[in-house]
């Protein structure tokens, strides 16, 4: 009974000061590349959370972090990089140092990150799609777009890529999907990748109807043209049966 409140004590000074015991659950790691900085931040971040390491990157002001923490935090950040990019970080001593580093380094200084950002957005609002493109080929442009704003931390919101989407598609082709979709679904709760589901398969069926309009077409064309030219051969028949029954009348 005594010995009960000591190990409450230490159990509640080792969530606070120590991580957790290392889960049998082996973590994978995504490699930083100079495309998947946010995605990459989310990731690591929640592997902090669930190690227990988060306070070593997000420490509390006026906290002192745990060499152990430290230490154990910045060997799972060099999991997650290339060998090329450890060694340029690797005279830094705290991982916090070397968070604050990777964001300067992929997010860039704020004048040259919101000039991107400008960029962007400029280029998304100008984005048509063409009417050669397919529903694919214009919202991967939009997609690359959104993605490139989001590594910046500034992502574009669901409903700005779908209301993008409908707007910026040619109005006389899709008419029909988007007049029902307009009257019988809330474009304000749909996800761009339900809307893109719903143009594609609109524009594949279209495509089907479109191939059987125009092979019917031809073969009214093809049997036109089989008759006309059944019609001339009869007529060709006829002329000269008529030339050899007069030259036969002739010799009687």
């Amino acid at each position: 009974m005594g010995d009960q409140p000591n190990n409450q004590v230490g159990e509640s000074s080792n969530q606070v000061g120590f991580p957790k015991e290392p889960s049998s659950l082996s973590i994978q790691f995504s490699i930083l590349t100079s495309t998947n900085y946010t995605i990459w931040t989310v990731k690591i971040t929640a592997i902090f959370k669930v190690q227990g390491l988060l306070e070593a990157i997000e420490p509390r002001t006026g906290t002192v972090v745990d060499s152990k923490i430290n230490g154990l935090a910045i060997v799972y950040l060099y999991q997650g990089m290339p060998e090329a990019l450890v060694m340029q970080v690797a005279h830094l001593s705290t991982a916090k140092e070397i968070w604050d580093a990777l964001k300067t380094r992929f997010v860039g200084v704020d004048r040259v990150r919101e000039a991107r950002i400008e960029s962007l957005q400029h280029e998304f609002d100008v984005l048509k799609m063409k009417e050669t493109n397919t529903i694919d080929d214009f919202s991967t442009k939009i997609s690359q777009i959104a993605s490139k704003a989001s590594n910046l931390g500034e992502p574009f919101e669901e409903k700005t890529l779908v209301r993008k989407l409908f707007k910026s598609i040619p109005r006389k082709r899709y008419i029909a999907i988007v007049a029902t979709i307009e009257q019988f679904a809330d474009k304000k709760t749909m996800t761009f990748h339900e809307a893109v589901g719903r143009l594609k398969a609109f524009e594949e069926r279209s495509r089907d109807e479109d191939k059987l309009v125009s092979g019917k077409q031809e073969q009214l064309i093809y049997t036109y043209e089989e008759w006309k030219a059944k019609s001339n051969n009869a007529s060709w028949e006829r002329q000269d049966g008529n030339r050899i029954k007069s030259k036969e009348q002739g010799k009687g």
